[in-house]
């Protein structure tokens, strides 16, 4: 991955758990509320889904077209209870598979997180993940540039080259929060 994604935030385990909802067939849910909520993280109510981001409610059918996903889903309601959940082609508006569950996850809004809602990359990746940079002094050149042309990047993370100590053709790095 190039530096420039890397050293950037994401959200941290927490911050993504706080923006998922799971609903599955059986589970009752006021399609009004999560109709609230889906607006409330930036999707467009319409009369019809057509891209990621977009969700519609008519009656009690609920077409959510979350934004990770290829396809469309389509929940029926019985009141409050989901009896089935299908995704469904945009184009033909038929349904491709059946579903027992779905879960919509939203990134958080990266103009609200807070530092303590936000971590680096790496951190996601198993501890004996063994990273190999190419030419790291040219990474390291880069990554300044990009930090200096954002000018205060809260969050971001540099990267640093930490020691000086040299195995083979190995150098040790570290990332530390950019505050």
């Amino acid at each position: 991955a190039p530096i420039q994604a890397i050293i950037q935030p994401v959200p941290t385990p927490a911050a993504l758990d706080a923006n998922f909802l799971t609903l599955a067939v059986g589970q009752s849910h006021d399609p009004e509320q999560i109709a609230s909520w889906l607006t409330d993280r930036g999707f467009e109510r319409l009369d019809q889904v057509e891209q990621p981001g977009d969700f519609a409610l008519r009656g009690g059918i609920m077409d959510i077209f979350a934004t990770a996903d290829v396809d469309p889903v389509r929940l029926e309601f019985f009141g409050d209870e989901i009896e089935s959940i299908r995704q469904f082609e945009t184009g033909t508006q038929r349904s491709a598979r059946e579903l027992t569950s779905t879960r919509v996850t939203l990134p958080p809004d990266p103009s609200r997180a807070l530092p303590a809602e936000t971590t680096m990359f790496v951190s996601y990746l198993p501890a004996e993940t063994l990273i190999v940079l190419h030419e790291p002094v040219d990474i390291d050149e880069v990554a300044r540039t990009v930090l200096d042309r954002l000018g205060n990047p809260v969050g971001h993370f540099p990267f640093e080259r930490s020691e000086e100590r040299h195995v083979g053709k190995e150098c040790r790095s570290r990332w530390s929060p950019y505050h």
